[in-house]
């Protein structure tokens, strides 16, 4: 009885041996990520109004707060060092303060000083993306470095938001939304995580959005399941 369990368990054994070294073949993995989100100052040409009077065209520079970022992903391995994943990303954020000016008589106090926010001024992004992945030979204790290339589309939502100056004048921003498409690249550490199936990804990530030239840095943690 002894020997035909043992045999038994040395035959399960395998045979899960087997089929763990099929799915790791497989090459498909999921990711999700988590991150810091920080886009840069950016001037841009808007519309501002007052009641009773014609908008006035003006140039805001505006700076924004810290934001957070998630994604979530699906990937496929084709070779050792190639490997190539499709992301859903979804970003929110807040701008901090505007400096708007108008060459406009009737807008006399939009003279380039600066807004601080009071409320609102939301934005929010959802995106979708493609990116191919290079990783590098690995290094100690199973570390691999890797960059990444790719493109996507982001889908723009921005809320009224209050500002006011030091001396007591209130803006109020438009909202909007709008469409874009945008372009990637990142750095990041593959860090195995008790085994190769599970890996902590601390990454630094550039994107550049078209056609409103803004851009972003985004430092985010990824855990990634192969199968």
């Amino acid at each position: 009885m002894w020997t035909r369990g043992a045999v038994a368990s040395l035959v399960a054994a395998l045979a899960w041996g087997s089929a763990s070294a099929v799915c790791a073949q497989t090459g498909w993995y999921v990711s999700g990520s988590a991150g810091n989100y920080l886009r840069q100052v950016q001037t841009t040409e808007t519309q501002l109004s007052r009641f009773g009077l014609a908008p006035a065209q003006t140039v805001e520079k505006a700076t924004f707060n810290a934001g957070v970022t998630t994604t979530a992903g699906v990937g496929k391995r084709i070779s050792q060092h190639l490997r190539f994943e499709a992301q859903l990303g979804y970003v929110d954020y807040t701008l901090n303060h505007v400096n708007p000016f108008a060459n406009d008589p009737d807008y006399p106090r939009l003279d380039g000083r600066p807004f601080d926010r009071i409320q609102g001024g939301r934005l929010t992004r959802v995106t979708g993306d493609v990116i191919g992945f290079y990783d590098f030979n690995p290094l100690r204790w199973g570390v691999t470095p890797y960059v990444g290339v790719g493109f996507g589309g982001s889908e723009n939502n921005r809320a009224l938001g209050t500002f006011a100056s030091s001396d007591g004048v209130t803006l109020t921003t438009p909202h909007g939304s709008g469409a874009e498409g945008f372009g990637v690249a990142e750095i990041g550490l593959s860090i195995p995580m008790m085994s190769q199936s599970i890996i902590l990804a601390p990454s630094y990530r550039f994107v550049r959005y078209r056609p409103t030239e803004d851009s972003a840095h985004v430092f985010s943690a990824t855990l990634r399941y192969a199968f």
